[in-house]
């Protein structure tokens, strides 16, 4: 389950697209909003990857009959807005509003959600909310991976 749950998110991350189209070398910035938002120019690979590890870090596991980690209550997926059409003459179709969202339970059985919002052009902005208590741990657990990621903290203006 915990191969499925990798395979969703890099589906989401390859479907949102998020704020960045194509390949980034720069790991980018985020700025923390309160306890439950933050935006970031990190790119896409990154911004799956915190999901992950965010999911990782507080999800509820359990065990199959082999003894590997399985989290049922994992849902996840995107959306993306184009502009242009394919197969007309010109430029390609062009993604240019993105969204995705990863969902499970935490230890406690709790829901936490992540929600990640990109324009092409723009920060993304991603939400984090936990049910029965406050989205800083999420946000906390997002934000440690992507410092560890090499994204680094700026602060609000």
């Amino acid at each position: 389950m915990k191969t499925l749950c990798l395979l969703t998110l890099a589906a989401l991350v390859l479907t949102c697209g998020c704020a960045h189209m194509g390949a980034v070398r720069d790991k980018g910035t985020f700025t923390v909003y309160g306890a439950d938002a933050l935006s970031t120019t990190a790119p896409n690979e990154v911004l799956g990857r915190a999901a992950w590890e965010t999911h990782d870090a507080l999800a509820h596991w359990s065990k199959d009959s082999n003894g590997k980690n399985y989290d049922l209550s994992y849902g996840g997926g995107g959306q993306s807005w184009s502009v242009g059409k394919a197969g007309d003459p010109g430029p390609a179709k062009k993604v240019v509003l993105t969204r995705g969202k990863s969902e499970f339970k935490d230890s406690d059985g709790h829901r936490i959600t992540i929600e990640a919002v990109g324009m092409k052009g723009a920060p993304t902005i991603v939400f984090f909310s936990h049910e029965g208590s406050s989205p800083e741990t999420a946000l906390n657990a997002y934000i440690a991976s992507l410092q560890k990621q090499g994204v680094k903290k700026r602060d609000a203006n």
